[in-house]
């Protein structure tokens, strides 16, 4: 399990730095999202997911390996 520790880059874009607890090391940065942002990112995956799920094996593969 990796750690997050709170790093606040700027007044407009708060970041959490997800920590690689076996070395210390970085290994990546997450936003730090109030609810109403959480709400809106999940509608909009679920929106995206409607038509993606009637997505043919042959489509989805296509965009796989030829994007």
């Amino acid at each position: 399990m990796c750690v997050c520790v709170f790093v606040c880059v700027c007044a407009c874009l708060c970041l959490f730095a997800v920590v690689n607890p076996a070395d210390g090391n970085v290994i990546g940065n997450v936003p730090d999202m109030a609810g109403d942002d959480v709400s809106q990112a999940v509608e909009a995956a679920y929106n995206a997911f409607q038509t993606w799920k009637l997505t043919t094996a042959k489509v989805f593969l296509q965009s796989y390996y030829y994007t």
